[in-house]
């Protein structure tokens, strides 16, 4: 791990934006607050105020420091849909205090998301959800390879790969600390040979591929991969549509 001071610096790119009298705490998340950082990384910052809310500010000083300026209204709403955020809140569950002008302020936020992370289970509707999405964005991709239709194969080839993670996420619960982590999660649950890691790798596009109609093939022995492992926790009607694709995914390839 590389080490850095950024504790000033962060105060001192707030204080530039956010008005002292309107600044409640600012926490550090992201791969600096886990110790997962390396030269890379951006340093994810999280700004509450009492009344301020804007979009993600992106500041260069040596380094990125991606700022996210929300008021309580936004904590007290992300804690109340959890089952919709619980990404977002397990980001707070590891967060650093850079300031708080009270006292525990971020500590209660910080207890309040490891709860949410120990108890959390995804409601079956927002699972059914994903499941859905991810088969159509499949069509599209089995689609658009019958038809050669680039345009299609481009929107499809998200079903078979990040549609996909959001399923098993929702499913599975599985949840990754890190944006860097998402591939790695994938291949870890799946059990995934070296054989098909390497495919996954064409798949998401994280090795060079010939084209978008290769990357697309590849994408298919992933989703047949990931349908036989969750096949056995699915209803009937949702391994009937997994049939279904998979023997037009047969078909083609």
């Amino acid at each position: 791990m590389i080490e850095i001071n950024i504790r000033k610096t962060i105060k001192e790119i707030v204080q530039e934006i956010v008005p002292d009298n309107k600044l409640l705490a600012i926490g550090l998340t992201g791969s600096y607050a886990n110790n997962s950082y390396d030269e890379t990384s951006d340093v994810d910052i999280l700004c509450i105020t009492c009344n301020i809310a804007s979009s993600d500010h992106i500041i260069i000083r040596d380094k990125y420091y991606v700022i996210n300026i929300v008021d309580e209204n936004y904590i007290n709403e992300l804690f109340r849909h959890s089952n919709l955020h619980i990404s977002e809140i397990h980001g707070y569950s590891y967060m650093k205090i850079i300031y708080e002008r009270e006292r525990g302020f971020l500590d209660n936020i910080i207890t309040h998301a490891r709860d949410k992370i120990g108890s959390q289970q995804y409601e079956t509707t927002k699972a059914k959800e994903e499941f859905i999405a991810w088969l159509e964005e499949v069509q599209k991709a089995i689609s658009g390879y019958k038809s050669n239709d680039h345009n299609k194969m481009l929107q499809g080839i998200h079903g078979l790969s990040f549609g996909m993670f959001n399923t098993l996420k929702y499913y599975y619960n599985i949840i990754p600390i890190t944006d860097n982590e998402f591939f790695d999660k994938i291949v870890s649950f799946n059990d995934f040979t070296r054989a098909l890691k390497k495919t996954s790798l064409l798949a998401f596009g994280l090795v060079e591929v010939s084209g978008i109609k290769e990357r697309i093939e590849n994408g298919f022995q992933v989703f047949k991969a990931v349908s036989s492992k969750i096949y056995p926790s699915l209803s009937k009607r949702e391994k009937e549509y997994l049939d279904l694709l998979a023997g037009k995914i047969d078909n083609l390839i």
